[in-house]
């Protein structure tokens, strides 16, 4: 074999390698789109959140981990202020959750809710996932 011929394999490899969690997390959310993150908001009181709050959870069910997740949700009020909360986690990996405890007060006078989720696939490659709704009438 020709020194070339092993170093173009060589560099295959390396790429193959740190291609592989976003080829996968890529492929995962293609075969299952709308399941690879799942949110959802639940009033039944327990941990960790209290009497008085809703629980607002992210899952995660993508195979590949996702490292430094940061969840922030804002809730803006009509006259323009705003509440924000956050939760994180190093490591977020298939089953797990992030839940944010929203007083019950912020959700009857919001008027929009914005979602940021950040964190890296693979540990490798930024993700950054925004949404707006607007809430109530």
């Amino acid at each position: 074999m020709r020194i070339g011929t092993i170093v173009f394999l060589g560099g295959v490899f390396i790429i193959a390698i740190f291609a592989l969690p976003l080829i996968y997390f890529l492929y995962y959310v293609a075969a299952n789109p709308y399941q690879a993150i799942v949110v959802n908001m639940s009033s039944t009181p327990g941990p960790p959140c209290g009497e008085t709050e809703y629980a607002l959870k992210l899952t995660y069910s993508d195979p590949v981990p996702m490292g430094d997740v940061q969840l922030t949700a804002t809730f803006t009020e009509a006259n323009g202020s705003s509440f924000v909360f956050r939760a994180s986690a190093d490591v977020l990996t298939k089953g797990r959750s992030l839940t944010l405890c929203v007083p019950s007060g912020v959700l009857a006078s919001a008027r929009a809710v914005s979602f940021n989720l950040t964190g890296s696939i693979g540990f490798v490659y930024p993700l950054s996932i925004s949404s707006w709704q607007p809430v109530g009438g």
